[in-house]
């Protein structure tokens, strides 16, 4: 069999740097450029988990410093540990001269010789065991008095290493007196801080907040992926806007009587309806999010609450007229409204640097576009182009390996890697930002960003990887087999 053609050198070298770079950006340029990233984003971060353990944290860590004003408990522990020590030397000192453990298994063995009876298989006669039985039991009592004895010789010692041994008990009891006591003020103070209203209401978050954030996705996934996608509409149509005074410059007059030009963009107002699509019993209805949903969902988990009544109370407050109307009014300055279950999101104008990027953005928006697929159809061309280069089924199936294996395998890992260590990057990065519930919220972000960024790149490496695995491990596995020797083919 002749051998599978491979492409050159050169072809090699482009190919494996540039098939899985181009795939990689243009898998990067459709994430960015997706609605459903951002969205994902916020649905990925858990905010609501993300407060409750921050809070639950906070709490913890003003238990420990409350706790740092109890030193001498370690103190205390250490030196009860040394007591023990203690105690067990004086023991098997004590034991060691009392000669206790020998005693103990001849009084054993002595009650086990008494407890003997007749067996005609081992003794001739009865008056011949009774012989043997008298002779042992005299033999174990000679050994008993041997050592009282001894005992009596080492009264002295004895009665001085058992004194020692109840002052020994009495610093024993002392201390764990005193550490029982020490531990009761610190179980005080850790009931006090976790059953605070505070306390309670951060556990109970963390109880409800996957319940919540399962409501919130759905909001997210119905309404905020359309207002998004009305934003990326906005964006891509530029010369639409510009007629329609969207994007518009005002003048205005210096001190020194110069006329500056200064752009504006006029953002579209979204509109976020708080009545979603909820599945209830198999049929899909409009219900509110706040005062229908979510005190169902945390209703599931009701007993498990220590104030179950509060959530469902802010919930189902939520709409009504009168609270509509008072969080209008915090919400306002946020150029943002609530009415009957509509939350709206009134024109933002841009300017300055803000208004100059987005320009920007869009005028080169219809561009970003045709290169992000122009990205693939490189991809597909080079790709292309080198599997005519080999030859062959074999050649086809090798090339393909060498392409897609180590590249996919070094990508997936690198992804991997920076999703594992996002949250220690940012302390790294932010250190002063690190701590808190904003450190929280950077960590669990950078984590979300990543996972979604790469989400769409890492499925496809990790399919071209898993596809170039099975051709090695099985596909050319076998060929290689089947393949004659070269002696054999000149024979």
């Amino acid at each position: 069999m002749a051998s599978a053609k491979q492409p050159g050198f050169l072809l090699k070298f482009i190919s494996i740097i540039f098939i899985p770079v181009l795939l990689l950006f243009f898998t990067l340029a459709v994430t960015l450029t997706s609605p459903r990233f951002y969205t994902g984003l916020l649905k990925r971060a858990n905010l609501v988990s993300v407060i409750a353990r921050s809070g639950n944290r906070s709490i913890e860590n003003s238990i420990a410093k409350e706790l740092e004003k109890y030193p001498e408990i370690e103190e205390c522990k250490d030196k009860l540990q040394t007591i023990k020590e203690k105690l067990v030397k004086l023991k098997t000192d004590y034991n060691k001269i009392n000669k206790t453990d020998e005693y103990n298994a001849l009084i054993l063995e002595k009650e086990e010789i008494e407890d003997m009876e007749y067996n005609r298989v081992f003794y001739n006669s009865r008056s011949e065991f009774r012989d043997k039985k008298e002779q042992k039991e005299e033999k174990i009592e000679a050994q008993m008095e041997k050592i009282e004895e001894l005992r009596e010789l080492r009264q002295d010692a004895l009665e001085d290493l058992q004194e020692r041994m109840a002052a020994v008990r009495e610093q024993l009891v002392n201390e764990q007196e005193k550490l029982a006591e020490l531990e009761e003020n610190v179980l005080d103070i850790k009931k006090e801080k976790r059953n605070s209203k505070i306390g309670r209401f951060y556990q109970d978050l963390d109880i409800v907040s996957p319940y919540i954030e399962e409501a919130l996705n759905s909001f997210f996934d119905q309404e905020l992926n359309r207002e998004l996608t009305h934003l990326f509409e906005f964006i891509s149509s530029y010369e639409k806007q510009k007629k329609q005074t969207n994007i518009y410059f005002t003048t205005s007059r210096a001190a020194d009587g110069s006329v500056a030009k200064q752009l504006n963009i006029r953002l579209p107002d979204f509109y976020f309806n708080l009545h979603i699509n909820d599945n209830v019993e198999g049929a899909v209805i409009k219900r509110h999010l706040f005062d229908e949903i979510l005190p169902e969902r945390i209703n599931k988990v009701r007993d498990q609450l220590h104030n179950p009544g509060y959530f469902k109370m802010a919930f189902r407050l939520s709409d009504n007229r009168l609270i509509e109307n008072l969080i209008s009014r915090y919400i306002k300055d946020f150029n943002m409204e609530i009415k009957r279950g509509m939350l709206h999101i009134k024109p933002v104008t841009l300017t300055g640097d803000n208004a100059a990027f987005l320009l920007q953005i869009m005028k080169h928006y219809r561009t970003i576009t045709i290169v992000k697929y122009l990205l693939l159809v490189l991809a597909l061309l080079l790709f292309i182009i080198f599997m005519y280069a080999s030859r062959g089924p074999s050649g086809r199936a090798r090339s393909f390996v060498f392409l897609f294996y180590r590249p996919s395998l070094i990508l997936v890992s690198v992804m991997l890697l920076m999703w594992l260590f996002a949250g220690t990057a940012v302390k790294i990065i932010l250190p002063d930002m690190a701590g808190g519930l904003t450190g929280a919220y950077l960590g669990s972000g950078a984590r979300s960003f990543i996972f979604n960024l790469f989400f769409l790149s890492g499925s496809l490496f990790i399919t071209l990887l898993v596809i170039s695995f099975i051709i090695r491990k099985f596909i050319l596995k076998k060929q290689a087999q089947e393949e004659p020797a070269p002696d054999a083919e000149h024979t």
